[in-house]
C-alpha cells in the first residue's frame, strides 16, 4: 500500500511538472504571495488520485516561502492524555533563496490506516517520509479527516495545521474541523486525534 501511495504521488506531480512551459516556475502553478493553499488539481490528475483510491486520503499544497526562511518542518503530533500535542514523527527540507525570490515548492501528504502518514516535500530539495502506525488502533474504529481548504498567509516559526485526524472505537462522531486543533478539549474521549503542520524557520531559529 505504502508502495502504491508514493506511485500515486509520483504520478501526480509527473503530471504537474509536465504542464509547465520551458519558462515557468519549478511549481507548476505557484502561489503569488506567501504561505500554504491547496494546490489546484487538473482534471487529469484528479482523476488519478481517484484511480488510485486515494482521493479522500491525500492532499497536494503549494506553498511560498517568507524571504527570510532557511527550512520547512513538518510535524506529525498526537494529542496526549495531559491535552498536550506531542510528536508522532517529523521532518523537513532547507530552502534555498540564493537565485533571489522566495522559495517554491508543493507538500503532498497521505494518511493511511491507523494513523500512518507518508509525505513528500517538492522545492529547492526533495524529501520523503513515512511516519508508522500507532499499533493501539490495530482494532477497526471510525475515523473523520480534514484538510486545508483555502490559503494560509505564513509567518516565521508559526505552525500551519494543515491536516487533521480523529479515530475512535465508539459507535458514533461528531464531526471535526482543522480549526478544532486550537482547543484540544474538544477531542474528549476520542482514541486518537493527530494533525499535520508546516513551520517556516529562518536561520536564528535552528
Amino acid at each position: 500500500m505504502r508502495r502504491l501511495a508514493i506511485m500515486a504521488t509520483a504520478a501526480v506531480l509527473l503530471l504537474a511538472a509536465c504542464s509547465r512551459t520551458p519558462q515557468a516556475s519549478p511549481v507548476p502553478r505557484p502561489l503569488d504571495r506567501e504561505g500554504v493553499a491547496p494546490y489546484s488539481l487538473t482534471e487529469e490528475e484528479t482523476y488519478l488520485l481517484r484511480a488510485f483510491g486515494m482521493e479522500g486520503d491525500a492532499q497536494l499544497l503549494a506553498f511560498r516561502a517568507p524571504q527570510e526562511a532557511a527550512s520547512l518542518d513538518v510535524d506529525v503530533l498526537r494529542l496526549a492524555e495531559d491535552g498536550t500535542w506531542e510528536s508522532l514523527g517529523s521532518g523537513g527540507v532547507s530552502l534555498d533563496s540564493s537565485a533571489g525570490g522566495t522559495p517554491l515548492g508543493t507538500f503532498a501528504m497521505r494518511l493511511g490506516e491507523n494513523g500512518a502518514v507518508d509525505f513528500y516535500i517538492n522545492t529547492t530539495s526533495q524529501a520523503a517520509y513515512h511516519v508508522q502506525e500507532v499499533s493501539e488502533l490495530s482494532a477497526p474504529c471510525m475515523s473523520t479527516k480534514d484538510w486545508l481548504r483555502e490559503y494560509v498567509p505564513a509567518s516565521l516559526g508559526e505552525p500551519i495545521p494543515v491536516s487533521l485526524c480523529v479515530y475512535d472505537s465508539g459507535t458514533q462522531m461528531r464531526s471535526y474541523t482543522l480549526q478544532d486543533w486550537e482547543d484540544p478539549s474538544v477531542f474528549a474521549d476520542m482514541d486518537l486525534v493527530m494533525v499535520v503542520t508546516l513551520t517556516f524557520r529562518g536561520d536564528a531559529d535552528g
